[in-house]
């Protein structure tokens, strides 16, 4: 479990020099947040087909984000009277699965299978049939999936309010080098 504080201040300072009264004016606000993550994986190792491995991972996401009323200087109390404390949690579900797929020339491996026991086909020595392990492989990422949504608080304790803001799923999958689907 990974977990963040982290704690800010940002300030913005107006200065108007044709003003007559109160040039310069201001906001400043803070910013308080927590974030949660974890990563979990199960590796599947032998998987059906030309397949070596698969590997399903999932990361679990929830954050806190609160920021009190923002100070203000130099304005009118009517027009700062719109902003609020904010308070809202985050959540986040990422799963990925990948693949790890053989590379190389097969038909080099396919022809020392064919030539006499103990000579190679191009008259060299043999070489030791390489195992499951030490075959060159790449890492594909098959599929990606990840769901958000955010939960307002301090609206949910409204009269006649949700929370809820909206769900979003991003599916993305990047199966070739030239070939990749996002949605």
């Amino acid at each position: 479990i990974k977990a963040n504080p982290s704690l800010s201040y940002s300030a913005q300072v107006n200065h108007d020099r044709l003003a007559d009264e109160d040039p310069t004016n201001g906001t400043g606000r803070m910013n308080a947040e927590v974030n949660m993550s974890s990563r979990f994986f199960r590796i599947f190792e032998d998987p059906p087909g030309p397949v070596l491995a698969m590997r399903h991972t999932v990361a679990p996401s929830v954050g806190v984000n609160y920021s009190p009323k923002p100070n203000f200087w130099g304005t009118e109390p009517d027009d700062v009277s719109r902003v609020q404390e904010q308070l809202t949690a985050s959540f986040s579900l990422n799963q990925d699965f990948d693949i790890k797929l053989p590379v190389g020339d097969e038909s080099r491996a396919g022809a020392a299978e064919t030539a006499p026991e103990g000579q190679a086909a191009d008259g060299e020595e043999p070489e030791a049939a390489p195992t499951r392990d030490e075959v060159p492989t790449r890492t594909i990422n098959l599929l990606n999936l990840t769901n958000t949504m955010s939960f307002d608080i301090r609206r949910q304790r409204e009269e006649d309010e949700l929370g809820f803001g909206q769900l979003n799923t991003r599916i993305s999958t990047g199966v070739g080098e030239r070939f990749n689907i996002s949605m």
